[in-house]
């Protein structure tokens, strides 16, 4: 395997842990340039990239080069978010067979070794047949619209605002809000509390506690 993550920290652990269980690990990177070059030149069954390589191209842009041009590479992304839909839709769509890893789980190595187990299936899998990339529990039961919406919401746009912006009209948003509403997990909200207020709680949960940017 490749390992492509620009902490030298975290890097250093992962690839001692990982050789560890018996991974064997033929070449480590900091940034995306610097990896596409290893795996294209060793190409490995399987490679393991940081969702933010700081700057420069990020683990979803170096993952799409890498599936175009080295499809039989496994991909698993790390990443502290449970979805990077939730940064915004102007952020790179992962490849199909792409496999998702947040980074508080990777105190337990065996679900890194079983997400780079799942990756490098994947990726033997045909082109056509091989799942979307991979989403993560009680994040992937919201549509892409969904989530920008909730996004939007955090950042406090009002539903006409929110309308403008994805070119639908007000009564779509206030129906999406509300089917966000029903489909939250959350524990017991509060009597009265604004449908607003309960999304932009859910949605600085998942993301952490990172406040959110607007893409634009």
């Amino acid at each position: 395997m490749v390992l492509v993550e620009d902490d030298d920290f975290t890097r250093g652990l992962l690839s001692t842990s990982l050789a560890a269980q018996g991974l064997i690990i033929i070449g480590s990177a900091a940034n995306a340039s610097e990896g596409l070059k290893l795996i294209l030149d060793l190409l490995p069954d399987v490679v393991l990239l940081d969702l933010n390589l700081g700057k420069g191209p990020n683990g979803l842009d170096l993952a799409a080069t890498v599936r175009q041009r080295a499809p039989q590479v496994g991909i698993v992304m790390l990443t502290s978010i449970e979805d990077p839909r939730l940064l915004g839709p102007n952020l790179s769509q992962a490849p199909a067979g792409v496999e998702f890893l947040i980074k508080r789980e990777m105190g337990d190595i065996n679900k890194v070794v079983v997400a780079l187990e799942n990756a490098k299936r994947a990726a033997a899998a045909p082109l056509g047949h091989r799942a979307r990339a991979a989403g993560v529990p009680r994040v992937k039961e919201f549509t892409d619209s969904q989530i920008e919406t909730m996004r939007l919401v955090s950042l406090g746009h009002t539903n006409s605002q929110i309308a403008s912006r994805r070119a639908v009209s007000e009564k779509s948003v206030e129906q999406m809000i509300s089917r966000i509403f029903s489909q939250m997990s959350l524990p017991a909200i509060p009597e009265g509390q604004n449908q607003r207020v309960s999304i932009s709680r859910l949605y600085y949960r998942l993301m952490g506690g990172t406040p959110s940017h607007d893409a634009d």
